[in-house]
């Protein structure tokens, strides 16, 4: 008998094991691929988002084989997922520890360590329970009147918030002692820490000083309430100049005060106060909760007043109530939140029902009440497209955040918003598993194909606008002579182009400029969907716009959810069956009020009146720090807008004009000083056969003397000159050139010498004889081409001068080989910029004899944007150094890049979220100690290497970049110090060598293989390791485009 139950017990434990092995299985398969890259940014997301999911894992260990023992580790340290160096032994986690092998490509990368801590009502650690010992009371506020939520009764304190704290305080032991009183005197109680626990709290910057937040438990719309008897109150814009009611302290308060300064404010004590100024005239209109307007309206029997809109706003903080506490007690906030996780479905709808009277709105099933009983946190992502997805503070609101908060209110789902830049991202970041649901799919293959989608939930029509000069349009047949302008390869577009292949298309990059060209009359036809259409037809500020037609299809929005979560597709379609037409209409009327009818034309100025003024005048202001060539700035300001769009195309036939165009240019006495690579092609001659020779050199025998004299008379009268010109090539063969020869100017307008563009003409000289007509129709092609040339050929010229020049400048930073040699045994510096001049420089400042500081830079961008860049760079780079020299300053690498942070931010302005520019750079900084031998690090997203004794290590850098707009103006960089040993070998590089693409596939070359190189390579003196690190990237390069700049420093102690 007891052998069969140790048998089962047995069984058993294999049971769990295997589920655990199962589990750690998958998520070491997802990481292999992003570690055998050492793809920081990936795995991050990919474990911090398995954690979260995860709530039973204490910790997480990466290993990795190939730069260091432990690459990465987790722990969960209360509510927060903690990134650190750790020791588990210290930490005594009591939990099980499971290892496995990484594998990638039949090679062990690494190990991953996880350990599940046992289960058990709370999880509760150590630290908690014995708080739990030692404090049985907690105090927490309560209001005298803000029903349902917290209000006092005859000296009982009750409301849904009420309810809800003693549904924590239940199951974690606590006793409640409420403290009550006005908000006011509430939140400062709080704040002097004499209450431990704030109820129904939005959170701002403010209180976030003094109070640290749990978690939201309820959302509760704002809403404007008015007489029935005032119609000129329809939104909040409605509201400007007006009297508007407010209880003094809550959010509406300041959310008035910040964003409609011109909407008069009267604060009252209560919401009831509130009301009764609407009643009795002295206000227009109050703000407020609904729920608690609607509990003391009806308590008190007040009729008369009617809701006008809900208050629809970019920040969704507004609709948020949390719990908080004093930020002394972290282990109390910790507690609570691991309550909240507790509180089932059931008891929420039990709260619901008695506090607002309202009824669940979905039945779910026992396995997805399971489901939503372990409150999973759902990432999603989107990105900005107003008025249906509006991304500000790192949130979502607009029309898709409405339907996503109406399924978090239905069951209690916690989601998170992850930030993308672009829609690719967001369906990457879907394909990656970094997120689970992208809420505004449409029904294109390519994005339904992804993962499980949802029934729809929102349908708009595409429709068809125009200005005055069309009334009315029926069918898309009637618009297939029109002009249209579209964004290009948005849905309409790719639509209409599918219908009629030849219709005409202005192709804009966005909504916005193509309203404008149908305003402008540039275009007859904008074809699109209809929410983000009304919303831009209101920024043209013209009048003319008018809906003339609707074109019978339709945009139907789903949510994408990722089918491992098929309790999430069913849940998420019950609440859409559940929607009303009126909550829909509700939802769509608060972002766009304004009612489209079918095949009627409604103009700019009448939706005006229904759509929300103007909220904010965008401030464009272009700092522009360069020294650029006037002569080609006078030009550039010339040039029509019809060369404006054709810069791209301008700009990469000026980057071919050498390897294509013959071109050749010569001083007074016709000397060559620069022929074209093109020139010397058709010649045969090399470019240093050339250089120096008479341009004769290349002159037939059978040449017309005539015609050179000519020529000669006509160009040293400095005037141009063009004829056909028979040439000999180095080989003796005959070529036939068509050129154009014109005068040569320096920059102070001095005559200089002569330049030639030319056009092959051989062939059509040998079928001369065969066809005058064919010869009259090339003439005439060649002088068409030719004049375009020319053109090309002045830009060309001009930018490259200005562009050379500036190269000079950015050569003449770059340190010379006596510092590193004076300072180290042996050193290489490998740096090749993308263009003529780049984005990334490195700087070496020699303090003394002993001590001496080495920045690598790579700043935003390459080519001519980027150096402008390092040269700003440079001159903070001065002014740091001078201080650290005249003031005996102590060399601090991390301070170095601190104040590099603050100064480009300043300097450019870009320390708001608004600021129209947004440049900086990653770097790495060293200052080394011969005495001392000691080296001191900071990084800033780039990393320091160095090899000993065969092997590769690598000291990371902060990941967070230096001077842009997201950059932490008070942001604190890491330092790290190694003592130095005779013969290691460090390594600065930027991100260029290892992100170029090429091989086989075309992938990019990879960090982990830069550093195997580096480990190979290790015992080879320090030229010949820059010869083969040059030579490897070539190889793997092979006929790819150059990405970026690259940089890499090695130098030997």
């Amino acid at each position: 008998m007891i052998y069969k139950f140790i048998l089962i017990i047995t069984l058993f434990v294999n049971f769990l094991q295997g589920n655990i092995n199962k589990d750690i299985k998958n998520i070491s398969a997802l990481v292999a691929p992003h570690l055998y890259e050492l793809n920081n940014d990936s795995l991050e997301n990919i474990l911090e988002n398995y954690l979260k999911n995860n709530q039973n894992i204490k910790y997480l260990i990466l290993y990795d084989t190939l730069v260091n023992k432990k690459y990465l580790s987790y722990y969960k340290n209360k509510d927060k997922v903690i990134k650190n160096s750790f020791n588990p032994k210290q930490l005594n986690f009591n939990c099980e520890k499971v290892s496995i092998d990484i594998r990638y490509k039949n090679e062990k990368i690494g190990s991953l360590e996880i350990c599940k801590e046992s289960d058990n009502a709370l999880n509760l650690t150590k630290e908690e329970k014995l708080w739990l010992e030692k404090n049985k009371v907690i105090k927490v506020h309560n209001e005298y009147d803000w029903a349902p939520f917290n209000f006092n009764e005859h000296k009982t304190a009750k409301g849904y918030s009420i309810d809800y704290i003693k549904l924590l305080a239940k199951s974690l032991g606590l006793e409640i002692k409420f403290v009550t009183g006005t908000w006011n005197e509430s939140l400062q109680k709080a704040y002097n820490k004499e209450i431990d626990v704030m109820l129904n709290i939005a959170k701002t910057k403010q209180r976030q000083k003094h109070l640290s937040y749990v978690g939201i438990y309820a959302r509760n719309i704002t809403s404007i309430l008015t007489k029935k008897t005032r119609d000129d109150i329809s939104n909040i814009d409605s509201l400007l100049g007006k009297k508007v009611s407010v209880v003094e302290g809550f959010i509406y308060e300041k959310f008035l005060e910040e964003n409609y300064p011109k909407i008069e404010i009267i604060k009252y004590k209560n919401t009831l106060d509130s009301i009764k100024a609407v009643i009795y005239d002295e206000v227009d209109a109050t703000l407020g909760k609904t729920a608690s307007l609607n509990y003391i309206m009806n308590e008190n029997v007040i009729k008369g007043l009617k809701y006008t809109a809900d208050v629809k706003v970019n920040d969704p903080e507004m609709e948020n109530l949390y719990i908080a506490v004093r930020n002394d007690k972290p282990i109390l906030g910790s507690l609570l939140k691991k309550a909240m996780q507790k509180v089932s479905i059931e008891e929420m709808d039990k709260l619901k029902l008695k506090w607002f009277n309202q009824k669940r709105r979905v039945q779910f099933t026992k396995e997805e009440y399971k489901w939503l009983d372990k409150k999973r946190v759902i990432r999603y992502s989107e990105v900005n497209w107003k008025p249906l997805a509006i991304i500000e503070k790192n949130s979502m609101t607009g029309i898709i955040g409405d339907y996503l908060n109406i399924v978090a209110e239905a069951t209690g789902i916690e989601f998170e918003f992850v930030p993308s830049n672009s829609w690719p991202e967001v369906l990457e970041k879907f394909k990656n598993k970094e997120i689970d649901l992208v809420p505004g799919i449409g029904d294109t293959k390519e994005e339904t194909s992804l993962g499980a989608v949802s029934k729809k939930y929102a349908t708009f029509p595409m429709v068809i606008i125009s200005n005055e000069s069309v009334n009315y349009i029926d069918s898309l047949d009637d618009i297939k002579n029109k002009v249209l302008s579209i964004p290009k390869f948005y849905t309409s577009y790719n639509y209409i182009k599918e219908i009629y292949p030849n219709i005409k298309i202005i192709e804009t990059e966005n909504i916005f400029d193509a309203l404008l060209n149908v305003s402008n009359k540039d275009a007859d036809i904008f074809l699109g969907h209809l929410a983000p259409t009304i919303y831009y037809m209101t920024k043209i500020g013209k009048d003319n716009l008018k809906i003339v037609g609707n074109s019978g299809v339709n945009f139907k929005h789903h949510f994408l959810i990722n089918p491992e979560l098929p309790e999430l597709l069913s849940i998420t379609n019950k609440v859409f069956d559940s929607l009303t037409q009126k909550e829909r209409d509700k939802i769509y009327n608060g972002w766009i009020d304004v009612k489209v009818k079918q095949n009627l034309g409604f103009s700019l100025k009448k939706i005006l009146s229904y759509l929300l003024p103007l909220l904010f005048i965008i401030l464009l202001i272009i700092l522009i720090i360069i020294y650029w060539n006037r002569k080609l700035k006078i030009l550039v300001d010339k040039k029509t807008a019809d060369i404006f769009s054709k810069k791209q195309e301008l700009q990469s036939l000026v980057d071919s004009f050498d390897r294509n165009v013959i071109f050749v240019q010569t001083d007074l006495n016709g000397i060559i000083t620069h022929p074209s690579k093109a020139f010397c092609e058709i010649s045969k001659y090399s470019e240093s056969e050339l250089k120096g020779k008479g341009s004769n050199i290349v002159r037939h025998p059978d040449s017309d003397e005539n015609l050179f004299k000519e020529l000669w008379q006509t160009i040293k009268a400095q005037k141009r000159w063009s004829g056909e010109i028979k040439n000999m090539a180095k080989d003796g063969t005959t070529y036939w050139l068509y050129s154009k020869i014109e005068p040569a100017y320096n920059k102070s307008l001095e005559f200089i010498g002569f330049k030639a563009i030319s056009q092959d003409i051989t062939n059509r000289k040998i079928v001369e004889s065969l066809s005058k007509n064919l010869e009259k129709k090339v003439e005439e092609r060649t002088f068409d081409l030719q004049k375009a040339k020319n053109e090309i050929e002045l830009m060309h010229q001009n930018t490259k001068d200005s562009i050379e020049y500036a190269s000079l400048i950015q050569s003449s930073l770059i340190p010379s080989n006596e510092l590193f040699e004076k300072h180290f045994s042996d050193s290489f510096q490998l740096w090749e910029p993308k263009d003529i001049v780049g984005g990334d420089i490195y700087l070496f400042e020699e303090l003394n004899d002993n001590e001496c500081i080495l920045m690598l830079i790579d700043c935003t961008g390459h080519g001519v944007s980027g150096a402008f860049v390092t040269m700003l760079v440079k001159a903070i780079e001065r002014q740091i150094i001078a201080f650290i020299k005249n003031n005996n300053e102590k060399v601090s690498p991390a301070k170095i890049l601190s104040i590099f942070n603050k100064s480009m931010k300043h300097l450019l302005k870009q320390e708001t979220a608004d600021s129209i520019s947004n440049v900086g750079f990653d770097g790495s900084i060293i200052y080394y100690n011969k005495k001392e031998k000691i080296i001191k690090f900071s990084g800033a997203e780039l990393p320091l290497i160095f090899t000993y004794n065969k092997k590769v290590n690598i000291i990371k850098g902060n990941r967070h970049s230096v001077g842009y707009k997201k950059s932490q103006a008070s942001y604190t960089f890491d330092e790290h110090e190694v003592e130095v040993q005779k013969g290691m070998t460090f390594y600065l590089a930027s991100d260029g060598y290892w992100d170029q693409n090429g091989g086989k596939k075309g992938f990019p070359f990879g960090k982990r293989s830069f550093l195997k190189l580096l480990e190979k390579y290790s015992l080879y003196p320090l030229s010949k390791q820059k010869e083969l690190l040059t030579n490897d990237l070539f190889l793997y390069q092979n006929k790819n485009e150059r990405n970026d700049d690259i940089t890499i420093i090695g130098f030997k102690i």
